[in-house]
């Protein structure tokens, strides 16, 4: 087995593709040099949620980047619409904090990731 049959190539695709979209996929990745037909397992199709669930599984504490939104208020002059009423306060101490709080709330590492974009919304739970 040589060097390059070493590698395991990962490609990533939406969560909506059908199975059709993964295989031609797998052909391009093939035609492009990666992995070879002969060896199937080299190259994975992996769905996009799925491997940033993934990729935070093995995340550290101090590796968690974390944003709060900024508090809504509704007013009668806002004709229901939210508007914003400060900017969170983003200091060291209170960020740490969050993070710290959001870790204990799930103390057997559970999390889930949403993935807002390209007119679709994907949520793995793991």
């Amino acid at each position: 087995m040589g060097a390059d049959e070493d590698i395991r190539w990962v490609i990533t695709v939406p969560a909506i593709w059908r199975s059709a979209a993964k295989q031609l996929m797998r052909e391009a990745a093939y035609e492009a040099g990666l992995g070879y037909e002969r060896l199937p397992h080299q190259v994975l199709i992996s769905l996009e949620p799925e491997a940033a669930s993934l990729f935070c599984r093995q995340l550290k504490r101090h590796q968690l980047k974390t944003e709060k939104p900024a508090e809504l208020q509704l007013t009668p002059d806002s004709l229901g619409k939210p508007r914003p009423l400060k900017p969170w306060n983003r200091s060291a101490q209170r960020e740490s904090m969050y993070v710290d709080a959001v870790l204990d709330v799930c103390p057997d590492q559970r999390y889930m990731v949403v993935d807002c974009g390209g007119g679709t919304v994907d949520i793995t739970v793991h």
